[in-house]
């Protein structure tokens, strides 16, 4: 028996405006961010190497290469490790 069997179907409606994205092009076109609480936002400036307490848009705040977003993983125990987090 075939694995393909048993693959989902996907149907998307004609008029849709909203398709689905490659995971690489939705990395690129965003931002990393991690939020702490209410006014607490850090983005993490590829320039500058590291977090920064800002809401900015330019450019050195999206297309974050995938070994830095790698890097705030969990831990093989499953525990978090993303930055600032408990």
């Amino acid at each position: 028996m075939s694995a393909s069997k048993f693959a989902p179907i996907v149907l998307l409606h004609p008029e849709d405006t909203h398709f689905p994205m490659h995971p690489l092009e939705f990395i690129s076109v965003s931002r990393f961010r991690h939020h702490i609480s209410w006014g607490q936002d850090f983005g993490y400036n590829k320039v500058a190497q590291e977090w920064i307490r800002t809401n900015e848009r330019s450019p050195e705040y999206y297309d974050i290469p995938l070994d830095v977003i790698n890097s705030f993983g969990l831990h093989p125990n499953g525990d978090n490790r993303r930055p600032r987090d408990n």
